[in-house]
């Protein structure tokens, strides 16, 4: 979000003399998103998400389990929703059906790690433990109908504890890490033949 900047470089968020947050902020249009994303991308059939911040979720009363597609868009739902009683939504949100589908998606190769992260509260007197997953996961099937979902909320986190910055994420297409690991291939292969050029000199 972009906002005035005060007196010095930093973004100005919140005025502590008139005790208000200022802006404006950057507002999103999820009918714009919707239409512009799937125009862009077309049939999408496989996206890797990868969390940047710990992604901690409760499924039943344990954290931890590796989430699948259903439990990733469980939480996105339940963010959208959330917000929405700040900002009601511009648009239709069908969780139960959209829910239903999910089992559509299959939840593919995973490069997740748990990463533990405490912070102390000085209100509890306590270390508070919030781990979570970060790295890769890779969703495979219709995804169309998911896919503006979640991109709004690259913009808004998705999990627990998204107050302390948890829950970041970004959509990479197979397409966007395909090009990514090509291009990876191709400086690697030459600087190689160029350490072996230069050796040889």
């Amino acid at each position: 979000m972009v906002f005035p900047k005060g007196e010095t470089d930093e973004p100005l968020i919140y005025d502590g003399e008139q005790e208000r947050i200022i802006g404006p902020g950057q507002v999103v249009d999820f009918s714009l998103m919707e239409h512009g994303i799937l125009d862009a991308q077309g049939d999408v059939r496989r996206i890797r998400v990868r969390f940047l911040t710990p992604f901690r979720f409760r499924k039943g009363n344990h954290f931890g389990s590796r989430p699948d597609f259903e439990t990733f868009m469980r939480n996105v739902f339940r963010r959208i929703i959330f917000l929405s009683i700040h900002s009601p939504l511009s648009f239709e949100l069908d969780v139960p059906r959209l829910l239903e589908k999910t089992a559509d998606v299959r939840t593919g190769a995973s490069g997740l790690r748990w990463f533990d992260w405490q912070r102390y509260s000085a209100r509890q007197s306590r270390k508070m433990k919030l781990g979570g997953f970060l790295g890769t996961l890779e969703f495979s099937g219709p995804l169309n109908g998911f896919l503006p979902y979640i991109k709004l909320c690259e913009f808004l986190n998705v999990g627990k504890n998204v107050s302390f910055g948890l829950g970041k994420y970004e959509v990479l297409s197979v397409r966007s890490v395909f090009f990514v690991s090509f291009v990876f291939f191709v400086v690697n292969y030459y600087l190689k033949v160029s350490r072996n050029f230069v050796s040889d000199l």
